[in-house]
């Protein structure tokens, strides 16, 4: 008679974990005794097991050999580039580590760092995730059927935990990269009582990447933007055990970034201008000095105190007090001396200084409360409470000292006196403002949650988050319902539903022009609601030979979603960011296939998604497009990737894992004139109506159809007169112009060998194979005399190198 044994493991630190049940004989069980010797026994899985059996759909658990297994720009292990792979999430430029989840935007993901709340997670101009690899523990992804204790954000989750430090013995861990080196510390203070864990990386792309990657691009000078870009961050974790019990850990972590563009100059040219009034030609000299410079620095600084209590075997008591702090400063300047002369007098002269600077900051205090009850075999309860503050201060200064000077007589000697004794036109603009303010939000939450099996095959996840929002002269409250229903069919198969309602209390302001995007962050206020969103999901998972699929549909809808209204930035002087944002909504769904297979020489995972964003402003003046609906800057029609790693065992000490990695994605959306014109004014929001410019016709706009105005002088020629015009921008459907699809195939090789002094391994990487020209941002360029647009393909054919060495 056959009877199914349980192999039961007990780590420290982790769940008990079941293995897959095992057969055997009354007689073999009788063989059994203690002390019984087993082969090594390799252990495959995470922190959550969110399969068939989970009533948990929507998330993803992912492990700190996922994550370095995955081939990405330069070799740089990357913690969200590996959540980018996964079902419904998408990228925003080629290569950047910005995720956007589900038809949402960046600023909809919460992400956390042992609790603290992480503003800005990358590095790098966003090419690298902000989070060290090395101290990653665990990876819970959320992108749906939010459990109740998660709230504050609309679209996603991400949960990550960092490693405790080995309290037995010493370790250390030294890497040196094509993009950064890393080095990483850790062991016993007090031996099994207390212990350390401290890791950083400091970047040299511009010491040692620029001059190898120089050779890889036809136009070096497109590195020039990433020529002073640098960045470092340390991580640290203290944890001391006062028994089996309780136990107390600190973390702290700091990451800053500098990005100081070299000053840029044009020089003195001399051109033959032909008049069509003029019977001879006419020879111009023009002196003409352009100076800019860009500087930028960010950083984000988290600490936090983490207290673990198991008050008894089967109810814990954790308590986390953080604080998290985000910080961004620019500074661009920009002077421009420009004069054009014939050989006897000034037609034009243009002296201007420009001085812009913009600060954004968010400081969050927050205390967690979370408890967890075993409660008999049916029920696990887990209830709590979040109270925090947050603090922003967006502030802009533009300074701008502007003189033109342009000759008003005609070109040729005609017997007047305007020819000796030339009469000329000023226009002089001065302004020296400094806008925006301080701003905070009390937020007060309280949940509770069960995980409750109903009978067998019956199971769901059932929860409350009741949220309140206290900002100046106004407070918010906010019912947040959470369901998520597991029906059990076999034992390999199982069906999902999810339903869950956010609500977001902070905004990322973001232009959606892919020549020269911005973004900024702002609160809600009195006048600006709370963002609210509904998401319904279904799903079906199959566990089938050691692989897992799961297929699921979802829809979502967004209210009180912003966007700048037509033509408008934060940089405005004489009104309040509040009045050139309008309120909208938004709606999202899609179908999803994650197919993975963790266990075995071969792993990996393949995703798929096919999604629509899409978002409507009609509301009384809050109207955008028209009113009528359009594409989200997010939206992506189809997200492919396959991620497949094999191990090779040459001997004991010696081992090979080879990676390949294909990713497919729909072109992002934004905005880019469809048509430029010139002249020195324009009417906005001009139906049908012609735009004039020195009695000329230039241009008639069609109805919805904004223009856009761009303060740069240029000359221009018209009835013999030198003037001064201005280029307008006009656009047509809000993002309604689409980059081209991106895909990119990625190899890596780690070599591993053991010796007597450690572990080293060896790291080759390369990034875009067949070296294709992914666009990132576009820019208009002239050819033959006519605009046109041009692309920037940041990451051609690029390989990496890294070696690392663990004591």
């Amino acid at each position: 008679m056959k009877t199914k044994l349980i192999l039961l493991l007990l780590i420290i630190g982790a769940r008990a974990l079941a293995a897959a049940p095992l057969e055997a004989t009354k007689a073999d069980s009788d063989t059994l005794s203690h002390g019984v010797n087993l082969e090594n026994l390799v252990v495959y899985g995470s922190h959550n097991n969110f399969g068939v059996i989970s009533s948990q759909m929507s998330a993803v658990a992912l492990s700190k050999e996922q994550i370095l297994s995955v081939p990405v720009f330069l070799g740089e292990p990357d913690v969200l580039k590996s959540i980018q792979k996964l079902p419904g999430v998408q990228s925003g430029t080629e290569g950047s580590a910005g995720i956007f989840v589900r038809g949402g935007d960046y600023d909809q993901n919460y992400i956390t760092l042992d609790g603290s709340a992480i503003y800005n997670a990358e590095h790098l101009r966003g090419y690298v995730s902000a989070i060290n690899p090395d101290m990653v523990s665990s990876i819970n992804f959320y992108r749906g059927a939010f459990p109740a204790r998660y709230g504050s954000r609309l679209s996603s989750v991400i949960d990550v935990g960092t490693k405790d430090g080995n309290f037995e013995r010493y370790q250390v861990l030294l890497s040196l990269g094509t993009l950064s080196s890393r080095v990483q510390v850790e062991g016993p203070i007090w031996k099994s009582h207390t212990s350390f864990n401290v890791a950083a990386r400091l970047s040299y792309f511009d010491l040692i990447a620029k001059p190898v990657l120089k050779h890889f691009y036809n136009q070096p000078s497109a590195l020039q933007p990433f020529s002073n870009l640098r960045y470092y961050d340390i991580t640290a974790k203290l944890v001391h055990k006062f028994n089996e019990r309780n136990r107390l850990s600190a973390v702290f972590y700091y990451g800053k970034d500098t990005d100081n563009e070299s000053p840029t100059e044009s020089s003195r040219s001399e051109s033959t201008i032909g008049m069509a009034d003029v019977l001879t030609e006419m020879q111009f000299s023009e002196d003409d000095y352009r100076a800019s410079s860009n500087e930028s620095q960010w950083n984000n600084l988290l600490s936090s105190l983490y207290f673990t209590s198991f008050i008894t075997p089967n109810h814990r008591l954790n308590i986390n007090l953080n604080y998290s702090q985000y910080m961004y400063d620019m500074a661009n300047k920009n002077r421009i001396d420009s004069k054009i002369n014939d050989h006897y007098r000034l037609f034009y002269s243009h002296d201007e200084t420009t001085n812009l600077t913009a600060h954004s900051g968010i400081r969050n205090l927050a205390l967690t409360v979370d408890a967890s009850l075993k409660a008999g075999t049916a029920h696990w309860l887990r209830y709590g409470l979040k109270l925090s503050k947050q603090w922003l201060d967006p502030k802009t200064t533009v300074f701008k000292d502007s003189k033109v000077k342009r000759y008003c007589g005609g070109l040729n000697y005609d017997g007047d006196d305007s020819y000796l004794n030339p009469k000329y036109e000023e226009y002089t603009e001065y302004f020296d403002y400094t806008s925006g303010e301080d701003m905070s939000i009390n937020n007060l939450a309280l949940y509770a949650e069960d995980d409750f099996a109903v009978f067998d095959h019956l199971k769901l996840n059932y929860g409350l988050r009741l949220s309140s929002y206290f900002v100046t002269d106004k407070s918010y409250l906010a019912l947040e319902p959470r369901l998520s229903l597991r029906y059990l069919i076999d034992e390999n198969l199982s069906v999902k539903v999810s339903y869950s309602h956010m609500t977001q209390g902070i905004h990322r302001l973001v232009t959606n022009n892919l020549i020269m995007p911005s973004d900024i962050w702002v609160p809600i206020t009195k006048d600006v609601p709370l963002m609210k969103s509904d998401l319904y999901g279904f799903g079906i998972n199959y566990d089938w030979r050691g692989f897992n699929v799961a297929a699921e549909a979802y829809y979502k809808t967004m209210d009180n979603v912003l966007e700048y209204r037509n033509g408008a930035t934060y940089f405005i002087a004489d009104q309040s960011w509040q009045n050139i944002v309008a309120l909208g909504k938004g709606r999202s769904y899609g179908v999803e296939l994650l197919v993975e297979r963790k266990v075995g020489s071969t792993t990996g995972w393949l995703s798929y998604t096919w999604s629509k964003a899409l978002r409507t402003f009609d509301r009384p003046d809050n109207e955008i497009n028209g009113g009528r609906e359009f594409y989200a800057s997010t939206d992506h029609r189809h997200n492919f990737s396959a991620n497949v790693t094999h191990h090779f065992t040459f001997s004991e000490k010696t081992a090979l894992d080879l990676t390949a990695s294909w990713t497919y994605q729909s072109g992002r959306r934004g905005m880019v004139p469809y048509a430029i014109t010139y002249g020195q004014g324009i009417r906005e929001y001009n139906y049908n109506i012609p735009v004039t410019a020195y009695g000329e016709i230039l241009f008639k706009l069609n109805a919805f159809e904004t223009p856009y105005y761009e303060d740069i002088y240029n000359v221009a020629f018209t009835n013999g007169i030198i003037g001064v015009a201005q280029p307008f921008h006009t656009f047509r459907d809000i993002n309604d112009f689409k980059l081209p699809d991106s895909h990119h195939l990625d190899l890596n090789a780690n070599l591993s060998i053991k010796h007597r002094l450690g572990e080293s391994v060896v790291g080759l990487g390369i990034y875009n194979v067949y070296n294709h020209y992914n666009i990132s941002h576009v820019y208009i360029g002239y050819k033959d005399n006519k605009a046109i647009l041009k692309g920037i393909c940041p990451f051609p054919f690029m390989p990496s190198l890294s070696l690392t060495q663990k004591f």
